[in-house]
């Protein structure tokens, strides 16, 4: 090989290492290009995988609570149903009570209207007579107009022997009105009953029927106007 084919050939060498440095430079280029598309196009493939999923869970969610407000709905309702039922069942009994007020009122009025119609016995028997509790206040105006009122009855002169321990002498501290209510207390606790042999029937005196009648014969009332003893039946 003679020097001028050597140096052509070196010539030509350099031209294809040059060629290649072109080609590798654009190969790179051409790399780094499609490259970049393809981060472009996972990254957008990652943000959509990333959506769909955010969805999926959110849309998990809204079923969860979806789910949970059907229970609540549920729930309500039964408490409807139940507060209807509740609801009817006092309507009913409301009238229930509204057909029993009514009888009890037109009882009330046919009460009053025999009262009206039958004629009052002034000479009712002393069984008869009702006797209620005295209160304390009533207690202590019994006790201030028993004695006064003993005396002007006369009870003295229409009772037995036996029955004459009514009037006891006043001891120390008490006057013989607290003495004679104990008294007709123990008698109507069954301590030795009052008899009406005075009146010629022999019959037993209702507990506290004498204090009863002289009460009621006398038109005694307490210092706040009310009867000490209440009405006959």
């Amino acid at each position: 090989m003679d020097a001028k084919t050597a140096a052509a050939a070196i010539d030509f060498m350099g031209e294809l290492a040059t060629d290649l440095d072109t080609l590798q430079k654009k190969l790179e280029k051409t790399e780094r290009k499609w490259f970049c598309k393809l981060l472009k196009t996972q990254r957008k493939c990652i943000q959509q995988r990333a959506l769909r999923e955010r969805s999926d869970s959110r849309v998990h969610e809204l079923e969860e609570e979806i789910s949970s407000l059907q229970a609540r709905f549920n729930k309500l309702q039964r408490r409807a149903k139940q507060f209807k039922n509740s609801l009817r069942f006092m309507v009913g009994q409301n009238d229930c009570l509204e057909s029993e007020l009514k009888m009890i009122r037109e009882h009330m009025k046919n009460r009053k209207r025999v009262r009206k119609e039958s004629p009052s016995k002034s000479s009712e028997s002393d069984s008869d007579c009702e006797v209620r509790i005295l209160t304390d206040s009533e207690r202590a105006g019994v006790e201030r107009q028993l004695p006064e009122l003993l005396r002007s009855l006369e009870v003295t002169s229409s009772l037995e022997p036996a029955n004459a321990d009514l009037l006891v002498p006043p001891s120390r501290g008490r006057d013989a009105g607290s003495q004679t209510i104990d008294l007709m207390r123990k008698r109507s606790q069954g301590v030795g009953g009052f008899t009406e042999e005075a009146r010629g029937d022999g019959k037993e005196i209702q507990p506290g029927a004498c204090l009863a009648r002289a009460l009621r014969h006398q038109g005694s009332r307490t210092p706040g106007g009310e009867c000490v003893v209440a009405s006959t039946a």
